[in-house]
Parts: structure tokens; C-alpha cells; sequence
């Protein structure tokens, strides 16, 4: 939880008569059975939770002077403080330099004569001024994981389960990370949404580097867990994950697939938008490189249905499949017909007994077989829907072409 102002946590230092008149009294306010429970559970994961000291004025005058939460901790203690309220104050103690600071750079942005609200004042913090609250956030998000344990972040229990491959520790330093981020992607987005410019894609895309950076800088994840957090929410992560995740695999085998995807990006420039005429012919290559390593990891049988799941063809017939309740046998029956396709024709071209003009007859009869096989499995209104939409290469065959299909192409040739 990040806490309000400070001057909450400075104001019993005001009232420290007060406090210690009331103490033993104060400690039993609220403390009822289901407020002990939080506070077990808050004990859980708490690395210094022990912490105890005999209550002395001078030590807590000095806890207060110094900002030592974890000295504050063990008088408000020893003084009889709520558990839960101690732990609070606490934990405003070790946000008070991220707080002070935050006040002292916002105010900078107010010198003028027309003051800005909070909002507007934040969006012209510089890029050093952003990067050194977050090292001050990070910092207190660290100190308060180590003197308090994770329940100080707010959520901690459910987002917890979502990142489950990273320490506790770590994950409430990521929501910390997340959100500054995206109140920095917020303030982007929300001016493009009046105006756009070329330039706001350029800080989003600038900003996900820094993010991604951060991750191993600020947060300390090892390779490993990098690579982990990468699998389930990058860029390539989101793009495969359609079609991943209707192939059944091992967390080993996941792993492999991603690497290989994720190798391919990188190399080929797929996180660029757009791509240049290069990286575009880049990627395609590469393509069917990884179609071959992805079945080397899979097999053969689920390497082809990682190569189903790359085409329009299929991804299509899925969503076909999906509204009007059509087996998995049926869009595979239709999906095939590719294969029919491509070899029939091929066999045409080749066949030195059969006259040109013959051949072009037979790729007209086998466009027109192909098409009646389609509406015999999609049915009449379906079925034309279909081969317009997504098989405009039998209109080729029509034509006198043949085909052949790769992983990342289509190829035609006159047959003569």
C-alpha cells in the first residue's frame, strides 16, 4: 500500500504526551477477532516481524529524527500500539523520502503564475525526474518487503497468483514498477487521444524498453525469470498465444516454442511498425526456419498444427468452427483441400502427356472439385462465404497456375 502524506505519521510525534497516557488503552481499539487474523496473515512473510525493544522516549524521539522504521516499529510496540497501526506507521516512514521527494519535484512544476493540478504537474516531470522517483519507489518497496512483508502491497495475495514464477518479494516491486508505467503510458495515450502524432508511438515503443530494462535493473529478475515473465506477457507472448495455447505441450516444450519465437522477433525486426520491405522478406524466410524447429521440438503431427494455426486459412475455418458448432474433423477435412490442391496441380504440371490446353482443363476441373468440397462440408451460404474470403488462390488454378504452400508463402507458377 503506498501511503498517504506523511504528516499523519509526524503528527504522533506531536501528540507523544497523548500517546503515552493512552497507550495501553489504544492497543485493544479495533482489535477485534477478525483484525487479528489480518494481522496473522500480515506475519506470514514478514522478515523482521520480531522486532522488540523496551519503550523509551528518547528512542522513539529518535526513531522519529532519524527515520528508522524499523526502531519506530519496535517503540510503537513496546508502547502497546495496535499491531496493525504500528505496522502502518511504519510503513509511512519508509515512503517518507519517495513522498518528500515527489512533493519537492511536483512544486518545481508549479513556479509560475498559473498553478497546475497534480496530474498536469506530473506530465512534465523529465525522463531523470521519473526514473528517480521510481529508484526511490523501488527502494521503499524493498525495505518495506523486508521489514513488513508482502501484505503491505495492496492486492499482493491475488496478483501474487498471476506472477507465482517470481519470489513474493519481487512481485509487489513489479506492481509498484507497473503502475508508474502506466500512468506514464496514460498520460502518452491520453494527449494522442486528442491529437495523435507520429512521435506518441515513438515514446510507447520507447517507454516498453525502458519497462523491459527495468525489469532486470530496478527489479533484479535473473535470466531465467525474465525469460518467464516474457513467455506469459510480452509482445510475442500475446501474438502466439491464440495458437499456442490450442497445441497441447509440456512446460518444457512451451519454453522451446517460445525461445524459437522469440529468437525470430528479435532477429527479424517483427516488433517494428511497420516492417521495412527488408525485414519483411527477413521474416518470412525465417519462417519456415522456425516451422522445421518448432516440429523438431513437437513432432511431426503438432509441428503441422502449429503450421495450421500460422495460416488466415485456418485461423478462419477456427472462428467458422466456433460460431456455428463444427467438429475439429470438419475444418481439418476443409483445411486440407490445400493439400489436395497444391500436390493435384503440381502432378498436372508435370505430366508430359497431357497438352497445355489439357492441362489447363484439369486445374479448372480440380478448382472446381475443390470448391465443391468446401460447400459439401460448410454447407451452401458458409461455404461461398468462405472460399471467397480465404481461398481467393483457387481463382489461380481456374487460371492455369499451380501451387504450392509453405509455412510463410503461397507459390504460383504458369503451367505450360
Amino acid at each position: 500500500m503506498r501511503p498517504v502524506p506523511a504528516i499523519i505519521a509526524l503528527s504522533l510525534a506531536a501528540n507523544i504526551g497523548l500517546a503515552l497516557g493512552v497507550a495501553r488503552n489504544f492497543s485493544h481499539a479495533g482489535a477485534d477477532s477478525a483484525a487479528s487474523a489480518r494481522v496473522a496473515t500480515r506475519q506470514t512473510n514478514a522478515a523482521a516481524i520480531n522486532i522488540t525493544a523496551a519503550f523509551d522516549t528518547a528512542s522513539l524521539a529518535d526513531a522519529f529524527n532519524t527515520l528508522d522504521p524499523a526502531q519506530l516499529l519496535a517503540q510503537l510496540r513496546a508502547l502497546g500500539v495496535n499491531e496493525i497501526r504500528a505496522r502502518d506507521f511504519a510503513n509511512r516512514f519508509i515512503w517518507l523520502k519517495y513522498d518528500t521527494r515527489r512533493r519537492e519535484l511536483l512544486a518545481s512544476k508549479n513556479a509560475g503564475d498559473n498553478p497546475l493540478n497534480e496530474r498536469a504537474a506530473i506530465a512534465r516531470l523529465t525522463a531523470a525526474e521519473r526514473r528517480e522517483l521510481r529508484e526511490l519507489a523501488n527502494a521503499a518497496s524493498r525495505e518495506s518487503l523486508a521489514l513488513l512483508g508482502s501484505a503491505t502491497v495492496d492486492g499482493i495475495e491475488t496478483i501474487a497468483k498471476r506472477y507465482s514464477f517470481l519470489p513474493p518479494e519481487k512481485v509487489a516491486q513489479l506492481q509498484y514498477l507497473q503502475r508508474d508505467y502506466a500512468e506514464m503510458r496514460a498520460e502518452i495515450t491520453g494527449d494522442a487521444a486528442r491529437f495523435s502524432l507520429p512521435s506518441d508511438a515513438k515514446q510507447l515503443k520507447i517507454l516498453d524498453a525502458e519497462f523491459h530494462n527495468d525489469l532486470a535493473s530496478l527489479l533484479t529478475l535473473t535470466p531465467e525469470e525474465l525469460f518467464d515473465y516474457d513467455m506469459r506477457f510480452s509482445k510475442m507472448a500475446a501474438i502466439a498465444r491464440p495458437f499456442l495455447s490450442n497445441i497441447p505441450m509440456t512446460d518444457a516444450e512451451h519454453r522451446a516454442v517460445y525461445a524459437i519465437l522469440a529468437d525470430q522477433a528479435a532477429k527479424n525486426g517483427y516488433y517494428n511498425d511497420p516492417m521495412n520491405a527488408e525485414q519483411r522478406r527477413a521474416w518470412l524466410d525465417g519462417a519456415d526456419k522456425v516451422a522445421a524447429s518448432i516440429t523438431e521440438v513437437l513432432g511431426e503431427e503438432r509441428g503441422l498444427a502449429y503450421q495450421r494455426y500460422q495460416t488466415f486459412d485456418y485461423l478462419t475455418l477456427f472462428d467458422i468452427a466456433d460460431r456455428f458448432g463444427l467438429s475439429a474433423e470438419t475444418i481439418k477435412r476443409v483445411f486440407d483441400v490445400r493439400d489436395i490442391g497444391s500436390s493435384e496441380s503440381q502432378r498436372i504440371a508435370a505430366d508430359n502427356t497431357m497438352s497445355p490446353e489439357e492441362k489447363g482443363q484439369a486445374l479448372q476441373n480440380l478448382a472446381e472439385s475443390i470448391r465443391n468440397q468446401v460447400r459439401a462440408q460448410l454447407g451452401e451460404e458458409i461455404g461461398n462465404a468462405y472460399l471467397q474470403k480465404r481461398m481467393p488462390w483457387i481463382g489461380s488454378l481456374s487460371r492455369g497456375y499451380s501451387i504450392q504452400f509453405t509455412p510463410s508463402r503461397i507459390y504460383y507458377k504458369k503451367v505450360k
